[in-house]
């Protein structure tokens, strides 16, 4: 019988709060930028500088609320690690593949749990020779850029708990150990 292991990321409430609450900071000055310059700046200057403003003003309230809206989306559609027949791990975002590899390739695994950065760091054992198969080449060079970021790994999947992390390692182990 084939065993197959999914394991879905997720976003914790406390990295939703502080998500909310930064892109509100960086929204609230973007439309505070827009009030007062409308309310204060005499209509020449408006008429110089109003779409420049207008525009500056609209780029922070995206920029403030964009990643809120990331992680929203990743809460209804969450990224997945799939393990079929026990042999090799694929990655899965958006609902399309983006990368595979077999696990007898992984050296180590470990959990990086920070408040507001979580997530599964893969090791693979020869770190020269790229023992992956990818299918969406952007997504993994942000995955990479991750792992930099951490300072730990070869690949980093962020959004994966602790839970999934202790499942990953026990079907590690328990298929490696027969």
């Amino acid at each position: 019988m084939h065993e197959t292991l999914i394991l879905r990321s997720s976003v914790s409430s406390p990295l939703m709060r502080h998500v909310l609450f930064k892109g509100f900071s960086i929204a609230f000055v973007g439309i505070l930028l827009l009030v007062l310059t409308g309310i204060y700046l005499p209509v020449t200057s408006l008429k110089a500088w109003g779409w420049l403003i207008f525009f500056f003003s609209l780029a922070l309230i995206a920029w403030g609320l964009l990643p809120y809206r990331r992680l929203s989306r990743l809460q209804l559609k969450p990224d997945e690690l799939i393990i079929a027949n026990g042999d090799g791990l694929t990655y899965v975002s958006k609902g399309k593949k983006v990368l595979s590899f077999p696990l007898d390739s992984v050296r180590q695994i470990s959990c990086i749990n920070k408040p507001h950065y979580y997530g599964i760091a893969i090791y693979f054992k020869d770190s020269s020779h790229s023992p992956m198969t990818i299918y969406e080449v952007a997504v993994v060079e942000k995955l990479q850029r991750g792992r930099r970021k951490m300072k730990r790994g070869d690949l980093f999947f962020p959004y994966f708990n602790r839970r999934s992390y202790d499942e990953l390692k026990d079907w590690i182990q328990t298929t490696s150990g027969d």
